[in-house]
């Protein structure tokens, strides 16, 4: 079965007191040099750590957080953690916003 790359989206969460900054500067990794000292973390900082040590295999010299993460859904484990605080600290939906990426 083929995937038709023009139809796959991928999905960033991110709070909406980022959107400014996302919207001036840009996304950027956490490991980036490009720092935004108001930047709000809603995600686990548990995962946030691990992925600090994870080795992309098929790029032995870099580690997760050397890439930004995306979403294949719209509905994940994350965002019910997230609005739930669930292992992270709870912030009302509304707050949240998805910005969608079409893959090509």
């Amino acid at each position: 079965m083929s995937v038709d790359l023009d139809k796959i989206w991928v999905y960033r969460i991110v709070p909406i007191q980022n959107l400014e900054y996302i919207f001036s500067d840009g996304f950027y990794c956490k490991n980036s040099d490009k720092k935004d000292n108001g930047f709000l973390t809603i995600g686990s900082k548990e995962i946030i750590h691990q992925r600090d040590t994870k080795v992309v295999k098929c790029y032995p010299d870099t580690v997760v957080n050397d890439y930004i993460p995306f979403y294949f859904s719209v509905r994940t484990p994350m965002l019910y953690n997230i609005v739930t605080g669930h292992g992270v600290p709870a912030s009302p939906q509304e707050d949240i916003v998805y910005l969608c990426c079409k893959l090509r």
